[in-house]
């Protein structure tokens, strides 16, 4: 996936509040299982965290942890993330 793939299908799941962008939840459905997993792929390539909710249902997460994707955190904002241990999340 590329960078313009990627951005095109995050555009699908975010809201505009202002110059805000975020992530609605409940749009990550609208993607399908493929699109959700070759992102959960594109970020983790980034060594990004991952919105838990984006990974799909049957996702490989044994190569999840592989790539040391262990940790679970929710921010401020109500998000849950999986991420290693480099980040920080708040």
């Amino acid at each position: 996936m590329k960078i313009r793939e990627f951005n095109k299908l995050l555009n699908i799941i975010t809201d505009k509040k202002g110059s805000i962008k975020r992530v609605n939840e409940s749009k990550i459905p609208l993607l399908t299982d493929d699109q959700r997993s070759n992102m959960v792929n594109f970020i983790v390539s980034k060594r990004a965290p991952v919105l838990y909710s984006l990974i799909p249902e049957g996702f490989d997460f044994q190569w999840l942890a592989c790539m040391a994707y262990m940790n679970i955190t929710t921010n401020k904002a109500g998000y849950k993330f999986t991420h290693t241990s480099e980040h920080r999340i708040i």
